[in-house]
This record gives C-alpha cells, structure tokens and sequence, in this order.
C-alpha cells in the first residue's frame, strides 16, 4: 500500500484477484482496478506501489506482466490515450480520463519499481526478483521515463546500490 504525500490518497494491493483499490482521505472507495493487462487476456499481482509527489501519482509495478503503471490523483491530469494516436491534439483517438486513469508504460519485462528519481520524471525498476535476489542475468537497473514512457538508461547495479538510501534498498517480501 502507499499514501500519497498530501494524505489525501491511498492506494491499496490485493492478491485475488490482483486488484488495487484507490480511496480518497476519508477510506471512501473511489475506484478499483484489476490489475490486468490492457486487453484483459492476463492478470499479475502487485508487487510494488510508490508515491510520486511531483507528479501527484502512484506508481504500480506488476509481478507477470511487462507494464508499468501511473495512476494520477491529479484532479487536473491529462487525458490517456492508449495505443498509437496520430495527432491527440486534433482529436484523432478516444482518451479516457486522467485523473485516477491507468496511464500504461509497455516493457521488455516485468519490473519492481525501486526508487522514484528526485525530479519525479524518471523512475528506477530492476527485473523482478523472489526473495529479493537479483534476477540472473539482470545486472542492470533500467530508468523508466515517465514523460516519453519509454525505458531510457540502464545502470549497473551494484554502482546504484551503494548510493541508494537503506529504506529503498530492496529486501525480502
């Protein structure tokens, strides 16, 4: 689970099925989403949830599917538009809305989300491990940029895992 930095939002993981809960500063539910991909053809569990302050959103990383997820409780987000979109601004696709909208980033694999860099834009995952083991033959950190959703760096780990502060050092679950 995480609270957003203001304490106006939380945001809940469950396993079945794997479902993250959003509620407002009063435990009122205001939205679920079953954690699936977007055709809904494959479910995953949660296996990590940050609060991006800057950019008022959680950010969700799935166990099984190769996405990454930002959920703004900004009540002025941005429309989401999934999929390619010859020109947004002219209207040309269908957007769902922003605010407490799943805004979806495709990856290579599944990722835990590990740190949240200090400008909110770019975020820190590594592959997914059991017992907070690396995974073989992952020695790269991957820097997910929020903006571009895209993977832009990767960084080796063991160099980020000396600067990194003790309470977001991974640990067994």
């Amino acid at each position: 689970m995480a609270l957003s930095a203001d304490g106006c939002w939380l945001a809940v993981a469950t396993d079945t099925p794997p479902t993250l809960w959003l509620f407002d500063g009063g435990l009122q539910l205001k939205v679920r989403h079953l954690s699936t991909t977007l055709d809904g053809k494959h479910a995953s569990q949660i296996n990590s949830i940050k609060d991006n302050r800057l950019r008022k959103s959680f950010i969700v990383g799935q166990k099984d599917i190769p996405e990454l997820w930002e959920i703004s409780y900004d009540a002025n987000a941005e429309p989401i538009h999934d999929g390619y979109v010859h020109d947004y601004r002219m209207g040309e696709s269908i957007a769902k809305p922003g605010f407490l909208g799943i805004r979806r980033t495709l990856l290579e694999e599944p990722l835990e989300v590990i740190q949240i860099e200090s400008s909110g834009v770019n975020v820190l995952t590594a592959p997914y491990s059991v017992e907070g083991k690396q995974a073989p033959g992952h020695p790269l950190i991957q820097v997910i940029n929020l903006n571009i959703r895209r993977k832009v760096a990767e960084i080796p780990q063991d160099s980020i895992r000396a600067q990194l502060p003790q309470n977001v050092r991974r640990t067994k679950n």
